[in-house]
């Protein structure tokens, strides 16, 4: 991971990004004095740091995004509270946060070493509730018993910063369920333009080998209405069909396997609440226009 450069004003925002969003082990380094101030002198200095007091993460109980507030920080000094933490060299910290909302509460571990002349290094080194490794129920039920075991593999992988690891168990579930996609994709399709010349070519495009064809494929039939903001998630799995991806660090795959995992998720979750829904609503007219049948008999 390329070296940043970071003052007081800038760590908050680097060290929340870490805390919500990083895999254990991933290293940031950093140059830069990040100190508001610093106390002792000469070995016995200890540098001063702004902690960030709320980050955003999802919220497990709440199900949504929610603000979490910072709630405790030990110091070796009285004389600093949250949001403020004295760093030891190669000290590990707790820091705990909870929802302003539901006030569930996180516990994140990380290893501190901070040098306000060379470079610095935060690791998250453990967190509770522990990150996830299972995906949600409607995704769940669209996958086999063998993608979704290779799918905790994924999560496994991408939580130690095993990124390449991650991305090779992502691509192969995407490989192994792109012609059910492809399915959901058209029957979306279908309902919003049921003459497209796309939907002649979906029995071809089940039976082509090649992965990066499938997901051109699937970009171009995807309906308008699943496109956030006028963006494709489709064309972002294209990254799990780069050869590239052979060049990349653990770190690197970590982004492409977090860009390609919401994509994912987003793509098959809309298409299945779809679909249920309009299932769903078929059966209700069915039986409704039964119900009818009978009252004239």
């Amino acid at each position: 991971m390329a070296e940043r450069v970071l003052d007081a004003n800038t760590f908050p925002a680097a060290l929340a990004e870490v805390i919500v969003d990083w895999p254990l082990y991933r290293r940031l380094t950093f140059k830069g004095d990040v100190s508001i101030v610093t106390i002792g002198t000469g070995r016995e200095r200890k540098p001063v740091v702004n902690l960030p007091e709320e980050v955003e993460k999802y919220c497990e109980q709440c199900r949504q995004l929610q603000r979490w507030q910072l709630v405790h920080a030990p110091n070796d000094l009285d004389d600093f509270e949250p949001p403020q933490m004295q760093t030891v060299s190669e000290e590990t910290r707790t820091l705990r946060f909870i929802c302003k909302n539901c006030e569930a509460a996180l516990t994140v571990f990380l290893k501190i070493d901070i040098s306000s002349g060379g470079v610095s290094e935060i690791v998250k080194i453990g967190q509770y509730p522990a990150l996830e490794l299972q995906p949600a129920p409607i995704l769940a039920s669209a996958m086999t018993k063998r993608d979704l075991n290779f799918y905790r593999h994924a999560l496994t992988c991408r939580n130690s910063n095993f990124g390449i690891g991650a991305v090779a168990y992502l691509r192969r579930i995407v490989e192994n369920q792109i012609n059910s996609l492809l399915d959901l994709i058209a029957d979306a399709a279908k309902a919003i333009e049921p003459d497209s010349p796309l939907l002649e070519r979906l029995a071809e495009m089940k039976g082509e080998k090649r992965f990066a064809d499938k997901i051109d494929y699937a970009a171009e039939m995807l309906p308008k209405t699943i496109r956030r903001g006028g963006h494709n998630p489709i064309a972002t799995l294209h990254d799990l069909a780069s050869d590239g991806l052979h060049n990349k660090s653990d770190d690197e795959c970590v982004d492409i396997f977090d860009g390609c995992k919401l994509a994912f998720e987003y793509v098959i979750t809309r298409l299945r609440e779809d679909h249920d829904e309009d299932a769903a609503y078929r059966e209700a007219m069915k039986a409704l226009a039964a119900k009818k049948a009978r009252k004239k008999t």
